[in-house]
């Protein structure tokens, strides 16, 4: 329901959204070359070497990267950590919230049907479409939908706030560790582990939504630890203004209120500990996510002469959502190895009902003509669909020489069964399942230079055996500079709805295609950091070639079928700095260049900023009787969307108050009220809330 059939061409491009006019590239790569001069020419001004004293402190350990704990200085890949102190300072209250000043990273919204549907939230790195990241949980899938409308779009929605202990953002194909879907970076959430005895109580409400929730941890009981926790949220509604005649000549005039409604989700986590000399643990937890969202469409008709058809009056769809996550996982180490062996099942079934008021014509237009606009918009419709995740997992870690190696292997099951690809309402199913191996090496070579090969062989009962390769160096030239390298591939393997789609009850008609192959990249990054004292800095150039794009081809009128037809080259720079400003402040300052084109026709693809520039500034007196907080402004340039492009700031405040355990959040989002309804960019947003450890 959520696809907008206006300019479908466009809206419905699997690989990313893209523009209908061309764009001139004359130039192209005269602004590249000045992007990037002007990048590196910063990082050029900053000593080879530093002579201020050096501050000891614990070294930033990654672990999704390689699948096994890395010092950041050393990890060639893009790797950024969001830590508690950042989200309390953010004052964020879910997942996508807290990934805000994350570098390279798009979580826009869009009209109904456009990038995100049903107002989703995309999940974007570096210029990658929301169905190119992959997200995991503690390194696991989860079940989702399996289009580009809706891959990601709500998935970070289901995972509560008051569980996530931090988030690892890795930019840059890891098809090598993780397979499909990891074309443009992953994103993998680490929950907090049962530990200390504590219950912990939250609440928070604000223009966009209300909610609470509650952990409570047993602490050690004999052998076993347990956490508890319940979260329930209500979001309200907003309203966007969508106005416009389409190219089939249907106006739209009204208001789009995306979903709105309430959600709660409900869940255990065990740990065991067998006490022995290898740390051998056992850890199971299961969750329970469920919620009702409404979503409300712009009224829309058309003009027949002097005779106006509304074919859309208080249009509505109510969905339902239940997802169960269930997982048991088993650790221990000895003194040269660390081993890890998990199997988990997760279910999300979904279903949607819509309803149309729009008057009947019987009696009125010839009957069939009443009967085809009773099929493309009908006065009620339903779907109704289920998909879940099997997977089995093994790794082992050893220590030798100047080698760490990590070597491993999955299986996985992924399944769709549903309304929309069988006949009619008739319901269907199909399933694709993986099997693979792979080893990544962390090779200390001496003179400050660490290589990190990698190699993935999997197998696909559809698509048969692929070879991903990976490999990464860093050369340290003193302890404050280093310049790292990282080239990898990566793939996308076709969804079961890409191939086995039956869409034939709205406006249009879309079939899926089992012979399509899958989505294939190619990606370099080359990067200088350094540290000047207490300033670090980091000028990243990267690179990411992409073919065999899957896209929607029109092969008469109304009806439509995946192709691979597309090639797409996504290029741009990142500069980082950061530094902190005595004891109690610190300051983060981002610049993003992109360019993303679509090599078929010379197209700019969608969705994308040309400049993103984020500039934060964060507070912490260090008392448990004080105060924390953030100010932060991000400036997007040239945002296309829809052929249009945009360009707009956001201010946004947040300020937390302690006493103990106690404490209290407040804060605006939007300071200067800027609103671009086809964005879903609301406007001024406040918000608050309070949490207790008891």
């Amino acid at each position: 329901k959520g696809i907008n059939t206006g300019s479908l061409p466009v809206r419905l491009w699997q690989g990313g959204i893209m523009m209908n006019q061309p764009r001139g590239s004359s130039n192209k790569k005269n602004i590249i070359k000045k992007a990037v001069l002007l990048s590196m020419g910063g990082a050029l001004l900053m000593p080879i070497s530093s002579g201020a004293e050096e501050v000891y402190s614990l070294p930033e350990m990654v672990v999704t990267a390689e699948k096994m704990p890395v010092e950041s200085k050393k990890e060639p890949q893009a790797v950024q950590v969001v830590d508690q102190k950042e989200i309390e300072s953010l004052g964020a209250v879910n997942a996508t919230q807290a990934l805000e000043l994350v570098t390279g990273i798009n979580l826009s919204s869009g009209k109904a049907g456009s990038t995100a549907s049903m107002g989703g939230t995309q999940v974007m790195l570096r210029g990658m479409n929301t169905n190119q990241v992959l997200i995991l949980v503690d390194g696991r899938r989860m079940a989702d939908e399996d289009t580009s409308q809706t891959k990601n779009a709500y998935l970070l929605s289901r995972i509560p706030l008051s569980t996530i202990d931090k988030i690892e953002v890795v930019r840059g194909p890891s098809g090598a560790m993780y397979g499909s879907d990891g074309m443009g970076g992953v994103i993998n959430i680490i929950t907090k582990k049962p530990d200390k005895e504590e219950t912990v109580l939250g609440f928070h409400t604000g223009e966009a939504e209300w909610g609470e929730d509650l952990r409570y941890t047993t602490g050690k009981l004999g052998r076993w630890n347990s956490s508890f926790h319940y979260s329930t949220a209500k979001v309200r509604p907003l309203s966007y203004r969508n106005q416009g005649t389409d190219e089939r000549g249907i106006i739209t005039d009204g208001w789009d209120v995306p979903g709105y409604g309430r959600r709660q989700e409900i869940g255990l986590d065990t740990v065991y500990d067998f006490e022995n000399r290898n740390e051998n643990k056992v850890r199971f937890g299961v969750n329970y996510f469920d919620e009702s969202m409404l979503t409300r469409f712009a009224d829309g008709g058309m003009q027949m002469g002097r005779l106006y058809l509304p074919l859309q009056k208080d249009d509505r769809s109510r969905i339902d959502r239940h997802e169960t996550d269930t997982f048991l996982t088993y650790t221990g180490k000895t003194d040269r190895n660390e081993y890890e062996g998990s199997v988990s099942y997760s279910r999300l079934t979904k279903n949607s009902k819509t309803s149309n008021d729009r008057p009947d014509f019987t009696g009125i237009l010839p009957p069939f003509v009443n009967s085809m606009l009773d099929t493309l918009y009908p006065a009620s419709d339903y779907d109704k669909a289920e998909y879940t995740e099997w997977a089995l997992s093994g790794k082992d870690t050893m220590t030798f020489d100047k080698h760490r190696v990590t070597y491993g292997g999955d299986y996985r099951m992924t399944s769709y069964t549903g309304t929309r690809l069988g006949e009619g309402k008739e319901e269907e199913g199909h399933s694709i399942e993986n099997a693979a191996l792979y080893v990544t090496d962390f090779w200390t070579m001496g003179g400050g230079v660490t290589l990190t090969p990698s190699f993935r062989m999997e197998h696909n009962n559809r698509f048969g055996d692929y070879g991903v390769p990976r490999l990464g160096a860093t050369w340290e030239l003193d302890p404050h500079n280093r310049i790292k390298a990282d080239y990898g591939a990566g793939y996308r393997a076709p969804t079961v709805s890409e191939m086995y789609l039956n869409l034939n009850h709205f406006a249009y008609r879309i079939y899926g295609n089992p012979d399509l192959s899958p989505e294939k990249s190619r990606s370099l990054d080359l990067s200088y950091e350094w540290e000047l004292g207490n300033l670090k800095g980091k000028v990243t150039w990267f690179k990411n070639r992409v073919k065999n794009l899957i896209d929607i081809v029109q092969v008469s009128d109304a009806v439509y079928h995946y192709e691979n037809v597309n090639r797409a080259d996504i290029e741009g720079v990142e500069t980082e700095l950061s530094a902190p400003m005595g004891s109690r402040w610190n300051w983060r300052l981002s610049h993003v260049y992109l360019d993303a084109e679509n090599k078929t026709d010379g197209t700019m693809l969608d969705n994308r900023a040309r400049h993103t520039v984020t500039a934060a500034l964060f507070y912490d007196d260090h008392d448990d009787y004080g105060w924390s907080g953030a100010i932060w402004d991000t400036f997007q340039d040239h945002y296309r969307f829809d052929d249009e492009a945009y360009t707009f700031q956001t201010l946004n405040t947040s300020i937390r108050k302690r006493w103990d355990d106690w404490s209290m959040t407040a804060g605006v989002y939007n300071w200067f009220d800027k609103k671009v309804d086809d964005l879903y960019v609301h406007g001024r947003e406040w918000f608050t809330g309070m949490q207790v450890r008891l």
